[in-house]
């Protein structure tokens, strides 16, 4: 969005510029217009770049036929650029340069593959313009030489450039989820629910909160071991990213085996959301047959506490009365106590 509204500005700068040159007589002299079609050119250009302008502004409203415009523009760009170098000297013409904008232009929408494309445009306009002006003279081909040698450096030394910059913004990306994720289980991990926590209490939106733990996880993993207790977390982590991202929400690996949901906005019905998780962890294989895989619940909602801390320990301590209660069971926000979680 910024960087089209650069070139919309460019557009608006080399706009008035040509007219310039063009209307005051020494400049027009020295440039060498040639033709009765400037006027055209100008004509079509402006309503181009006025469509362009007004499209930028309604764009925050309404993003009707914006990608198609402005990657239909680069080529409108192309195009007007080759219609004015015709009628101002062709290879000599004093507007050459401006055919590196356009080459930048173009490998802001598609990298590499937009700095081959317009290359190969661009020489084959470079390479038709005398054939329109001057003719293939000795002095026309060696400025062609000279300024092909010069595009294909310039664009090949651009395109090392962006294909780096998105290997390393990839890099960075990818560096930044993986600091965000539990690795074992691949949900999010707690230091990003207390980034999404905090945000959620400068916006006081309406939130619901569940905090769940794996019952009984300490005695499974004394009798049978770390790594089956590891097993079982990897296990439940993809499902109860599934579901709760079917339920509008995200899960957390709050610790150990506790895990946080947190839902956005009002409309979100828990019920349907632990009876759905129960159904779906009753799919999970777990080896040892004779431990049961169970989880209990505490909830509560954003309207509750006086701030996101006190939120959570509502349902922290909802948790625990659901632990005292039997396991394997929710206590809602109204204290309700909903049954028969167990993943059989």
């Amino acid at each position: 969005m910024k960087t089209e509204q650069i070139f919309s500005y460019l557009r608006w700068i080399f706009l008035i510029a040509v007219l310039v040159t063009y209307l005051i007589p020494f400049l027009h002299e020295r440039i060498g217009y040639e033709g009765e079609s400037f006027y055209v050119l100008i004509t079509l250009f402006f309503t181009f770049t006025v469509v362009a302008q007004w499209q930028l502004h309604v764009n925050e409203k309404k993003q009707t036929y914006f990608p198609l415009l402005f990657r239909s523009g680069v080529w409108i760009d192309y195009g007007a650029f080759i219609w004015l170098v015709a009628i101002t000297g062709g290879i000599q013409s004093d507007f050459l340069p401006i055919m590196y904008v356009i080459l930048m232009h173009a490998m802001v929408h598609w990298k590499e593959r937009g700095a081959i494309w317009m290359t190969t445009a661009l020489i084959v306009g470079l390479w038709s313009a005398p054939y329109y002006s001057t003719g293939y003279t000795e002095e026309a081909v060696v400025t062609g030489v000279v300024q092909t040698f010069v595009l294909v450096v310039m664009s090949t030394f651009s395109a090392v450039l962006v294909i780096r910059e998105r290997r390393y913004f990839t890099q960075a990306a990818s560096l930044g989820n993986e600091l965000k994720l539990d690795y074992l289980t691949g949900l999010y991990n707690v230091r990003f629910f207390k980034e999404q926590m905090k945000a959620l209490d400068q916006t006081n939106e309406p939130f619901h909160l569940l905090i769940g733990d794996i019952d009984f996880f300490k005695v499974a993993n004394d009798q049978y071991g770390h790594l089956f207790g590891d097993q079982v977390l990897a296990s439940i982590g993809p499902v109860l990213k599934r579901v709760t991202y079917a339920h509008n929400g995200t899960a957390y690996r709050y610790g150990g085996e506790e895990f946080v949901f947190l839902f956005p906005g009002k409309d979100f019905n828990v019920e349907d959301f632990l009876y759905e998780l129960r159904n779906e962890i009753e799919q999970v294989e777990i080896k040892q047959k004779d431990w049961q895989l169970s989880l209990s619940f505490g909830h509560a909602t954003g309207d509750e506490g006086a701030g996101v801390e006190e939120v959570v320990a509502l349902a922290d301590s909802r948790l625990y009365l659901a632990k005292e209660s039997g396991r394997a069971c929710a206590v809602l926000n109204n204290d309700e106590i909903l049954p028969y979680l167990y993943a059989l």
